[in-house]
């Protein structure tokens, strides 16, 4: 059995061997499955770290912690295509929604 320090939430760290980034969301490709965060992203508060170089995406599920880390040469390019992308879909969605 494991014990945890107390009043900290333990995390787990997702690092995909590759991605993809498209107009339709980000595409993961991991060694075994391929998975997607489809656009608009919701839920995941997204970070970049220019000195680490990558951009991650962290979402608190309340027990836990899960970041995804997008390891990159040019993080602030991804982090302003995936910006761009999600401001593009979010306004997308407010279009169809008055719309209707």
């Amino acid at each position: 059995m494991r014990i945890g320090k107390v009043g900290v939430k333990p995390f787990q760290l997702v690092v995909p061997r590759a991605f993809t980034i498209t107009s339709r969301g980000v595409l993961l490709q991991g060694i075994v499955s391929k998975t997607a965060i489809k656009f608009p992203i919701e839920g995941y508060e997204i970070r970049v770290s220019v000195p680490r170089r990558f951009v991650e995406f962290v979402k608190d599920t309340g027990k836990s912690i899960v970041k995804v880390r997008l390891y990159t040469r040019e993080p602030e390019k991804a982090y302003n295509i995936i910006m761009r992308r999600n401001r593009i879909a979010k306004e997308k969605i407010s279009r169809q929604e008055k719309k209707t």
